[in-house]
């Protein structure tokens, strides 16, 4: 999956889609769960970095745009394949990526 974006498909073969049994049913919980762990995540990462409470320098020497390269390849295409994903959250991972690779 080298620099691909995570797919709509991918995410349903991971249980996101039909969940017709108890075990697919269990995955995709499972699976939600950890999604919103490493959401929420980045999205407080990226709102300490948007209002200054963590220094850029700080921030970016501990995630740098390798590590944060896994907010465009999955992240973000994950949040977007759920009907109450925010675009104003997309945006702020977006930029906390995209500012990633002017600092490096």
């Amino acid at each position: 999956m080298a620099n691909q974006r995570l797919t709509l498909e991918v995410v349903q073969s991971m249980g996101a889609g039909q969940r017709d049994n108890k075990s697919d049913r269990q995955n995709f919980v499972y699976f939600d769960n950890q999604r919103m762990v490493v959401s929420h995540f980045y999205q407080k990462l990226s709102i300490l970095y948007k209002e200054k409470i963590l220094p850029t320098k700080l921030v970016f020497e501990t995630w740098n745009e390798k590590n944060l390269r896994i907010l465009d390849l999955i992240v973000i295409p994950i949040e977007e394949t759920f009907e109450d994903y925010s675009q104003k959250t997309i945006d702020k991972l977006n930029k906390l990526f995209e500012d990633s690779k002017e600092y490096s």
